[in-house]
Formats: structure tokens, sequence, C-alpha cells
């Protein structure tokens, strides 16, 4: 006979707080429903009856779990959308000017009374020329050629400028770019305007030469230049793009096409704007418009509003805004401080 004496189950009784059924303490599931017992806190417990055990003490109360309260959305206050500037219309400069302008007159008058003389001193000094028509010719040298100088020459007379009076125009090129020198009568540089009226037949004439930038100089008789100024664009998206003359760099020009397309006016419309700085007057800002933008006060305003913007861009205030037409004529003329 075994005397051994049986030893007594000393393990805890719990029960299964979903079923009541009884498990040990060390069982991690029910054995009848599978409930996880062992992170149950709640759960009765009390000693085996064939131990004699004393009954456990009872177990903390189940806290319940954290359920933080539901988080309530506080719809935002409308914010009132700034509207977006509304800019005029604007026109596309025109590939040639009118050949109709005053200033050509003005032009060919005054350089034709020196056209021949000053023909000749070139000539000896050269040698390379081309004639078009009868007597206006284009003295050409450096990397220009003489297709170059014949093109040019033919531009100049579609434009007006070469009306067969004898009126001569030096074309070089070289590392420095191409220049384009028109020889006038002494002193006519000094008059108003004349300065930008080159300006005008330079940009319309470039393309024949290699296109822009081009520095246009106006020469005495001796060849000395007495005024100067380039002529350039810099060019954005769409057709868009700032013509900079005078002594208006390429990098302001950028720096206002910038403005202006960040400001929404530079759409990829075709949009043409000028920065010219002659001198030491105010820069000039000018925008080619048309439908009679100059005539509607509302749109003039937005046009202060936006040349204001973009003066930092172009060297600062003072600004004088021109609003000009398709041929460059300007309709509305006035200094911003």
């Amino acid at each position: 006979m075994n005397s051994t004496p049986r030893i007594p189950d000393r393990r805890v009784a719990m029960f299964c707080p979903n079923c009541g059924t009884e498990s040990h303490a060390d069982d991690r599931f029910c054995k009848n429903c599978g409930t996880t017992l062992r992170t149950v806190e709640g759960a009765q417990s009390a000693s085996a009856s064939s131990a004699g055990l004393p009954q456990q003490a009872a177990a903390l109360p189940v806290q319940a779990p954290y359920a933080p309260a539901p988080m309530q959305y506080v719809q935002p206050q409308a914010i009132a959308a700034y509207p977006p500037p509304v800019y005029p219309p604007y026109a596309q400069i025109p590939q040639q000017a009118s050949s109709s302008s005053p200033l050509r007159a003005i032009f060919t008058t005054a350089v034709v009374l020196i056209g021949l003389g000053a023909g000749v001193f070139y000539y000896l000094q050269n040698g390379k020329k081309v004639i078009i028509g009868t007597k206006d010719e284009v003295f050409y040298s450096g990397q220009a050629t003489k297709d170059q100088a014949t093109a040019l020459g033919n531009a100049l007379k579609a434009d007006g400028y070469f009306e067969d009076k004898g009126v001569t125009v030096l074309l070089s090129k070289g590392s420095s770019g191409t220049v384009i020198s028109f020889v006038v009568k002494d002193g006519f540089w000094n008059q108003a305007g004349t300065l930008s009226g080159f300006e005008e037949i330079g940009r319309t004439v470039a393309p024949t030469v290699g296109g822009l930038p081009v520095q246009i100089n106006l020469d005495d008789t001796n060849k000395d230049v007495e005024k100067s100024s380039t002529i350039g664009e810099a060019a954005f998206d769409g057709g868009d793009g700032v013509f900079y003359e005078g002594s208006a760099t390429l990098a302001q020009a950028q720096a206002v096409g910038q403005r202006l397309k960040s400001d929404g006016f530079f759409e990829g419309k075709g949009a043409n704007v000028f920065v010219v700085k002659h001198d030491n007057a105010a820069t000039t800002l000018m925008f080619v418009v048309g439908s009679d933008a100059w005539d509607d006060p509302q749109m003039v305003n937005d046009f202060e509003v936006l040349a204001r913007d973009v003066a930092q861009a172009a060297g600062g205030l003072p600004i004088d805004m021109q609003l000009v037409t398709s041929d460059l004529t300007v309709k509305k003329d006035e200094v911003l401080n």
C-alpha cells in the first residue's frame, strides 16, 4: 500500500468573470470559454476545500479602461480670401513698328545732312559696305556678315528709315555683342525723344542681325559715340516679356518679370512690359495695353498698384508709369512716388 501522504493542491482557484468556470490562478485562459484570466483583476478567488486554505482577500475593484472624451470638432471661422487682382487687357507689341511714325521723318531729315560725308570717312576706315537702293548704306565689321548688313538695310527701308537719301548706318559684331550705330547730325542726340525713337528702331530690326540684345549708338561725324543704349528682353512663358532699354539691366528685367508673374499679371498670354532708364531721369515702367484701359479709372488704379509693387525690382521709386498702345503710343503717363 502506498503510504505516501497526498500533498494538498495549494494553487489558488479563480473563477472566470465571463462564464464562472473555476480555473487555477496560474491558468492564462478559461478552459471553458477562453476568456483571458491573468489580466482580469476582478475575478473572485477561494481556497480549495480539500486544502482548508483561507479565502484570499478580495481583489481591487476593476478600473474601467481609459476612454477619453470624444473630441468635438469646432468649425473654424471662414477666412475671407483676398480677391486676386484683375488687371486691364494688354496687347503684344507688333513685330514691325509703323513706318508712318513722325519720328522717322525727323530722323531722316537730320541724318541725311551728314550721311554722304560720314559714309566716305567710314568707307576709308573699313571698306565693307552694302548699298540699299542707290544711296543709303550699311557698313559692317567684326563678325558681322554681308548678308546681315543687307538684311538690316532692307529692314530699315521697310521701316521707313532708309528713303534713299544717303543715310549711313554701322553694324559690328564681336565678343561684346551686336552694335548698331546711327550717324546723326551734331547735337541731334540731345533732342527729347531721340534716343527712345532709335531704341524703337533698334528693337524692330534686331531680328535681322541675330536678335536681342543689341547696343544702339548715336554717333557724330567723327564716329564718336554721343549716346548709347542697350536693348534686350527677359522672356517668360507664353510670350510674356520684359524689354529693358537704356541703362536698365537684364537682371532688373528678370526681377520685374518674376514679380509680375507672382502678382498674376504675367499669365503666359503674351503681355509686354518695358523697363527704361535714361540718364538721371526716373525709371520708366511701360505697360502695353489695349481696349482703352487708360480711360478706365479703376484700371488705371490697378496699374498704379501693380507699378508700385514691382518698383523695387526695377530700382525703386519714383517710377514713371506709362500705359501705351501696341505701337508704343503713350496714353497715360504719371510719376509714382
